[in-house]
């Protein structure tokens, strides 16, 4: 679903919009000239929307994603003074159950998960890319959110965002042999590869009920007036997905 905040929307999910102790939303949009470019953390009207939503610059948390399975943890103990020294950082995950913390992961055809643990109010992002998820990088964030907040997983609420959908996303011998056929459709001498199914089972596999997963159903490639795609366009442009704990 779509919510307004003054100049720019969001998109969010059912299941999150029963907690007010936490804002989320994935791919802003402004109203009138339609996806935002969150690619520069530092451009005034990125500052602008933060300042419509309350979160002040100070509380943005960005890493540096390469695609990979490392997860950054802020927990009340660890955080850096001014989380923005993060940027330079190699990680494709956060998780915090530290208040007043804008955790962000940026994408154009990745799929961006968050969760949520209401019961022990820890939260992560995900930067879902087909090498994160050959990592099985959601198995090792609930597993570390356990860890460290003492999360249950049958507790974790998951939603999946924008990302390219299984008809879109065409790849390889190479990428296909990294995935179970149950998420592989053949295509002449390719393969059409389904990320949100294959970290859905990934979710599932984690002890996450099937009824605390949502997946937003939105492609990033073929809803070409509402997102960026890479695969499409080849830009470097970026959607901001984020979980806030108020």
């Amino acid at each position: 679903m779509r919510k307004v905040f003054k100049e720019y929307g969001i998109y969010q999910s059912t299941l999150l919009l029963n907690y007010t102790n936490i804002l989320h939303g994935f791919a802003p949009f402004s109203l009138s000239t339609g996806p935002v470019d969150f690619s520069n953390s530092q451009a005034p009207e990125l500052l602008d929307f933060y300042k419509e939503l309350g979160i002040s610059k100070d509380s943005l948390c960005f890493v540096n994603q390469v695609h990979g399975d490392q997860i950054l943890s802020l927990s009340t103990s660890s955080v850096k003074q001014g989380v923005s020294l993060y940027l330079q950082e190699n990680y494709d995950a956060i998780i915090t159950n530290r208040r007043k913390i804008l955790m962000g992961i940026k994408t154009a055809d990745c799929i961006p998960i968050i969760l949520f643990d209401p019961k022990t109010d820890a939260g992560a992002v995900v930067h879902g890319g087909w090498r994160s998820c050959e990592k099985h990088i959601i198995a090792k964030v609930i597993q570390k959110m356990r860890q460290e907040f003492g999360s249950a997983s049958r507790d974790i609420i998951a939603v999946l965002g924008p990302g390219i959908c299984q008809r879109c996303y065409e790849v390889g011998e190479d990428v296909a042999t990294a995935f179970p056929r149950s998420v592989l459709t053949p295509r002449n001498d390719k393969f059409l590869l389904d990320l949100h199914k294959s970290h859905q089972k990934q979710l599932i596999q984690s002890g996450v009920p099937d009824s605390n997963i949502e997946d937003l159903k939105l492609c990033t490639f073929h809803q070409e007036k509402e997102f960026f795609s890479y695969r499409r366009d080849q830009t470097k442009k970026r959607h901001l997905n984020f979980l806030y704990l108020i």
